[in-house]
């Protein structure tokens, strides 16, 4: 068997998509997986036989060359972005922030470029795949390659779905309206080619396996880092930790939390704050913060600052908006974040509706403090940073709930019995 992974990113411990394909793939071993991605940043840690990558820059100048330069990479051990550039920034940023514009423009351009040539069949040739594994995303270039490459080499397609598109409300925009059908056809015609769908949660899984008559199975998003054997939890909680994406309106739930510490803080004298750890937040964000006094923004860390920062915390928090619009992007969406958060140990406090995957996963496990009305946050936070009794209780049960649903051995190992039935 060996699996080509078709992705926008490559395998690493850096992005979201890249640490979530470290944990599906954790027990492969290398010769039986190849990547394809079209990222600018290398792969960080040598975990495939071969990765081939072309970048929307590449083919960008296809269009006018009639080539396209594809090739294959090597991994790094440094950490590298990839975002150099105003094209890159634009292109490789933040899928939550690009515009349907630009997801248009870049269909159009991958569309008028000869991306499929010489060099990436010699390279499918040559690396002899059984089968493909489509992590698909708001690109629908990426579809158009899994089904080109799996029609010309008569290699099964088994399709992962994270990031549930298809099943968005279409926006309200008529550009977005054009995305939107754009990516509804094209996941009918991908999924109509597939043998399976893998899920992130069972409203995905179940919802694509009916709808296409095709073998449907629920994956959760595994840690990348070993579950906790048990919890050591403080007395009092000092290190109030935020780590990750503030896009989605999810820093206006962070706020929500923030104002009430202030409040606490006020009352009771104490020093409650929350450290948020992500990308540059914007001055629309740095002035809705600006009157908050239990906020401190740091930049993005990862790698071994991440991890230092992460495993000293007290608490954690998880947070996502409560606007309809938001709601419906990240409904069926249960992020690398839970995983690794359940995973260690540490008392997590999340904020968010109750409708949506994420928030169901832990209130249906009882393994974290979750508020879902304003009016019960204040007396949430107070018996979260009081009980210690409370936070250890929820700290038990969220290492069962990452032993159950995200231990990186288990979860790999049922992808890897799906993927050898094709």
């Amino acid at each position: 068997m060996k699996v080509l992974i078709i992705s926008h990113n490559a395998i690493s411990p850096v992005s979201s998509i890249g640490k979530t394909l470290a944990s599906l793939f954790h027990t492969f071993k290398k010769e039986e997986l190849c990547q394809l991605y079209i990222h600018k940043a290398l792969p960080q840690g040598d975990v495939c036989s071969s990765y081939y990558s072309f970048t929307d820059k590449d083919v960008l100048k296809g269009i006018f060359t009639r080539k396209v330069a594809g090739k294959t990479v090597r991994p790094t051990e440094s950490i590298n972005s990839g975002n150099n550039g105003t094209f890159n920034s634009i292109t490789y940023g933040n899928a939550n922030k690009r515009e349907p514009y630009m997801e248009l423009l870049r269909e159009a351009v991958w569309k008028l470029s000869p991306w499929y040539n010489k060099s990436l069949k010699k390279w499918v040739s040559e690396q002899k795949p059984t089968c493909i594994f489509a992590a698909i995303g708001s690109g629908t270039f990426l579809y158009d390659i899994a089904l080109k490459i799996s029609k010309d080499f008569n290699i099964p397609i088994i399709t992962y779905v994270c990031d549930d598109f298809y099943n968005m409300e279409k926006p309200d925009k008529f550009l977005g309206g054009l995305w939107k059908r754009n990516i509804n056809k094209k996941t009918k015609e991908l999924l109509r080619a597939s043998k399976a769908v893998v899920g992130i949660c069972d409203n995905i899984s179940k919802s694509y396996s009916d709808e296409f008559e095709i073998d449907g199975f629920t994956i959760m998003t595994g840690t990348n880092f070993s579950v906790k054997s048990s919890v050591s939890v403080n007395d009092s909680v000092e290190r109030i930790r935020y780590f990750g994406k503030i896009s989605l309106n999810r820093y206006v739930s962070l706020l929500e939390i923030c104002k009430c510490l202030d409040e606490i803080n006020e009352k009771s004298g104490t020093h409650y704050k929350v450290d948020i750890f992500c990308d540059d937040p914007g001055e629309e964000v740095k002035n809705a913060f600006g009157c908050v006094k239990s906020a401190d923004f740091h930049g993005f860390v990862t790698g071994e600052e991440f991890k230092k920062e992460f495993f000293c915390s007290d608490a954690l928090i998880f947070v996502e908006a409560f606007d309809e619009e938001s709601i419906d992007r990240v409904k069926n969406s249960i992020s690398t974040k839970i995983a690794d958060s359940l995973s260690s140990g540490i008392p997590i406090f999340a904020y968010g509706p109750a409708n949506i995957s994420a928030i169901k996963h832990l209130v249906d496990n009882d393994c974290a403090a979750v508020c879902s009305e304003k009016s019960r946050l204040n007396d949430t936070l107070m018996r979260f940073l009081s009980d210690k009794s409370f936070r250890t209780d929820i700290s038990q049960k969220a290492i069962k709930t990452a032993k159950k649903f995200h231990d990186p051995v288990s979860v790999s190992d049922t992808l890897y019995n799906i993927c050898s039935r094709y």
